[in-house]
């Protein structure tokens, strides 16, 4: 079975880990364990960590654009000798395709973040089942050479007095060469813990006979059953990273057009009255050129060798 489950390509053992947390949270598992907490790390790993912060900062801060560009001062003087004379406020007026934009883009950007942390947490928990299924093999076969030292020493003792030297040299050097391939198993087992961030005294007296691997058929199964639901996976996250691309590049287009302004002045030597000395001025912008333009036209083509990237490993993943 072991062998079998390793042979399956890291796509899909990405699904079996989703399948495997399923299991979890539907209740298909028996009550807590040793081996449980081992799976459960995966909810505090650090790698979750910046993605978490990003969620929280996003969650804890405001997105959306103001419905002015700039606010702007201005005060004029006739000459260099004379007081200022004429003052005006204006307002630079947001493009209002802008501000939908980046309204659009703030909400896609939240569901990637959200998809990114459970396809990172799907990915972790995957490590962690490989590793106690790894965990799995290395301690049965320590088990069985320290069945087969049992048996040598037992062969050893009863053959006492009888065994020639020979005999009895190779025994031990059996003996010695059993102990070192131990103590390189546990090594290996330590490294392999180590590698996935598993901590070693999670595996201190767990009874791995009654250890029970979930089985392909029923991982198939519970994959066939949450089938409507997305799994998150390398093809999902590209695909809204391209979404989230577009979504951007939206918002620059409609960056670099400047709608125009309103401006109302106020001039001293305007006149007698209030309404002689008032003034305003309305400024719309002639999108005939814009400096923005190679920019944009850069982007443009990141996004088609982003979306070919895409189509590319759509087909290596069918």
């Amino acid at each position: 079975m072991v062998k079998r489950f390793m042979s399956i390509y890291p796509m899909a053992l990405n699904r079996i880990g989703f399948a495997v947390l399923l299991f979890f949270s539907s209740g298909l598992v028996l009550a807590q364990s040793r081996v449980d907490q081992v799976l459960q790390q995966a909810v505090n790993d650090t790698r979750l960590s910046s993605i978490n912060q990003q969620l929280s900062y996003y969650y804890s801060n405001s997105f959306k654009s103001p419905a002015l560009r700039e606010l702007e001062l201005r005060v004029r003087g006739n000459n260099f000798d004379s007081s200022p004379d004429n003052f005006s406020l204006r307002l630079g007026i947001l493009n209002p395709k802008e501000r939908t934009a980046n309204n659009v883009f703030n909400v896609a950007k939240e569901d990637y973040l959200l998809k990114t942390r459970d396809h990172l947490l799907n990915e972790i928990l995957s490590e962690k089942y490989n590793g106690l299924i790894n965990n799995f093999d290395l301690v049965t076969t320590l088990s069985l050479l320290q069945e087969e030292k049992n048996q040598i020493k037992a062969f050893e003792l009863a053959q006492k007095g009888v065994l020639a030297l020979n005999d009895w040299i190779k025994l031990d050097q059996t003996l010695l060469e059993l102990g070192l391939k131990q103590a390189d198993f546990e090594a290996l087992i330590h490294a392999k813990n180590s590698e996935l961030m598993i901590n070693d005294s999670l595996f201190l007296n767990i009874d791995w006979d009654e250890f029970e691997l979930v089985t392909l058929d029923e991982i198939k199964s519970t994959i066939n059953l949450h089938s409507n639901e997305s799994f998150f996976l390398e093809v999902d996250l590209a695909s809204e990273k391209l979404n989230l691309d577009r979504l951007k590049l939206n918002i620059d287009y409609a960056e670099s057009w400047n709608i125009g302004f309103v401006q109302a002045g106020y001039d001293i030597d305007g006149g007698v009255g209030i309404k002689n000395q008032m003034d305003y001025r309305i400024g719309i912008t002639i999108p005939l050129f814009n400096e923005d333009k190679p920019k944009l036209k850069r982007e443009e083509l990141s996004l088609i060798g982003t979306a070919n990237e895409l189509r590319h490993l759509e087909e290596i993943n069918v």
